[in-house]
């Protein structure tokens, strides 16, 4: 009976450990004015000249020089764009299609996919401010992963005071 619940007990810290999930870091971007988190074993670049960001999933190879020729993992980029009218267009002129939602429906997300990458966007707005998360997954057995992970991202993307 004692190794009973020895083995229940240890198997409910598992449980809890699990799903208290991974630990996060936070960036905050001071002239975006918008802040989200993010897997601490991820890669994050940022230049706060043009506010433009960079994630990358641990193991992603970023050593070719544009996110279309990513080989392996995810990279998520935010980006400051002209207008959320100019980004509706170009996502319906790309053949984009909505893929998911972040669980509290706020944010809408679109896939598409050109030559075996999977494209995925969001619009962010606020106020007179729009953002877009952009992310590049080149591994069609881990869409799936990619993409839930991609949304708690931008479930996280808030807009704080400058």
């Amino acid at each position: 009976m004692t190794r009973i619940s020895l083995l229940l007990a240890l198997l409910l810290l598992t449980c809890c450990l699990i799903a208290a999930g991974q630990e996060t870091k936070n960036y905050k971007s001071q002239k975006g004015g918008y802040e989200f988190s993010y897997p601490a074993g991820w890669l994050l670049e940022s230049d706060e000249q043009s506010d433009y960001v960079s994630l990358f999933s641990p193991g992603a190879d970023k050593s070719r020089p544009h996110s279309f020729d990513l080989v392996r993992g995810i990279k998520i980029e935010f980006v400051h764009e002209t207008g959320a009218e100019a980004f509706t267009q170009e996502l319906k002129d790309d053949g984009f299609a909505a893929c998911g939602t972040t669980n509290d429906g706020q944010r809408t997300t679109y896939c598409a996919e050109d030559d075996g990458l999977t494209l995925i966007a969001t619009g962010l707005p606020h106020d007179k401010i729009f953002f877009s998360a952009r992310g590049y997954i080149p591994e069609k057995d881990k869409k799936t992963e990619y993409l839930a992970q991609y949304l708690k991202i931008i479930e996280s993307f808030t807009f704080s005071a400058k």
